[in-house]
């Protein structure tokens, strides 16, 4: 061994921004291995190699008994005297070895470890930069595609986005610029280390982070995900602010937000559901457009749920092949079982409560008879229309933009408790 091996490890070290000191360790340890075989021996071999000079000195370990009874391992008192005479029983040794003929054998075997330790290094190096990451957004720059799935080129390292983990209909091509989420992060034994998905329901959440500023600033927070992806989704959001309208936020002025989420997933449907503390309230939320009679807690410990609709709309509170409820169920995590029940008399509008209505909001000049207007020709012809729509639903009708959406949902409000006081 020559300086030059010094040389080797510090330019590998700068290189890939490795420990020296670990790189010497592997190095050492690769001549102990070496010279093992080398020699077909069963002494401890120990290695030390000399920063300043390059050169490498060999050593066997062995340990001080009384009684000798293998001399490949071990070594009585009076001979370990001869090196060290404070030595005693039950210390260890080190006796310079003799290695000069390691030879070129021994050498590859070196540096064959050598190689292998870096590999380790590397992943150790990628494993620690991702581990702490994995649940986080990141963007890649798609590298290799085959069946397994897409390779997608990260800083200081590769990752795969499986197939399984990728949306139906997507395509990739080489040099696309993809946003996944690090689900998985391998230690060793796997290549590449960094897991990735686009279908996992965090990585939705984390979209509507990335797109929706009350999000972001925690405004307005994401309570649960259920995700059939690439088809359907329901995302149950809530506020901290009673002034901000979640659901409202989430979808943005004409859409503009989640219309840019879904772009994102190749046209998913996303169902924004305001969440409550009441599950029987978060239930009616999460089934909607359906429009729920009823809701009853079956039992509390197995989380079950009746809910009741009327005839008409059984096929929409259950959806297509079952995904409504399906989701539905998912979102709110408790079991909802399906069950139909005919409006009873008390529970239908009393005649000419809408005209009421209508003549109370006209009182507000902010709002105005305009507004008024739209929302009767937006067929808005009930007061249980006006309790059950959203600002967001107010927002779809062009003319009425957010400010005017939300006082229309606080008069309401008004206007059932002014009802009430009367009767």
């Amino acid at each position: 061994m020559t300086k030059e091996i010094i040389f080797s490890i510090e330019h590998i070290c700068k290189e890939k921004g490795l420990e020296f000191q670990y790189m010497v360790k592997a190095v050492e340890d690769a001549i102990a291995t070496a010279s093992k075989k080398y020699y077909r021996s069963r002494q401890n071999f120990v290695a030390h190699l000399n920063r300043d000079s390059g050169t490498v000195d060999l050593y066997v370990r062995k340990k001080i008994v009384e009684k000798v009874e293998d001399s490949q391992i071990e070594m009585s008192l009076e001979e370990a005297h001869a090196f060290d005479p404070e030595a005693e029983i039950g210390d260890e040794m080190e006796i310079l070895y003799p290695s000069q003929h390691l030879g070129r054998i021994a050498a590859q075997a070196a540096r064959q470890v050598i190689q292998q330790k870096m590999i380790d290094a590397e992943k150790q190096k990628i494993y620690q930069l991702y581990a702490p990451r994995v649940g986080e957004m990141i963007s890649g720059t798609v590298k290799i595609i085959d069946r397994k799935g897409i390779t997608l080129e990260l800083p200081e390292a590769e990752a795969i986005l499986p197939t399984y983990n990728q949306l139906q209909k997507e395509v990739y091509r080489k040099g696309d610029h993809v946003r996944s989420l690090i689900v998985k992060v391998y230690k060793y034994g796997h290549d590449p280390q960094v897991i990735l998905s686009r279908n996992d329901a965090k990585f939705l959440a984390k979209l509507f982070e990335m797109e929706v500023q009350e999000v972001y600033d925690g405004i307005v927070e994401i309570k649960s995900v259920a995700r059939e992806a690439g088809d359907r989704a329901k995302v149950a959001v809530c506020s901290k602010d009673q002034q901000v309208d979640p659901v409202g936020s989430c979808v943005g002025i004409k859409g503009s937000r989640i219309q840019s989420i879904i772009n994102e997933l190749h046209g998913e449907k996303i169902d924004i559901i305001e969440w409550s503390e009441d599950v029987k309230v978060f239930a009616s939320n999460a089934l909607k457009p359906a429009k729920i009679v009823d809701v009853e807690v079956i039992n509390n410990e197995e989380k079950r749920l009746k809910v009741w609709v009327d005839e008409s709309q059984l096929s929409l509170a259950i959806g297509k092949k079952g995904q409504n409820v399906r989701l539905a169920s998912r979102l709110i995590g408790w079991r909802i079982d399906i069950g139909t029940k005919k409006v009873a008399e008390s529970e239908k509008e009393t005649p000419g409560l809408i005209d009421e209505f209508f003549a109370y909001l006209g009182q507000y000049p902010d709002i105005g008879k305009e507004a008024i207007e739209l929302l009767k020709g937006a067929g808005y012809d009930a007061f249980v229309k006006i309790v059950k729509a959203s600002p967001t639903d107010f927002m779809k009708i062009e003319g009425i933009d957010y400010q005017k959406a939300q006082k229309i949902k606080t008069v309401a409000k008004n206007f059932v408790k002014k009802t009430q006081k009367e009767r």
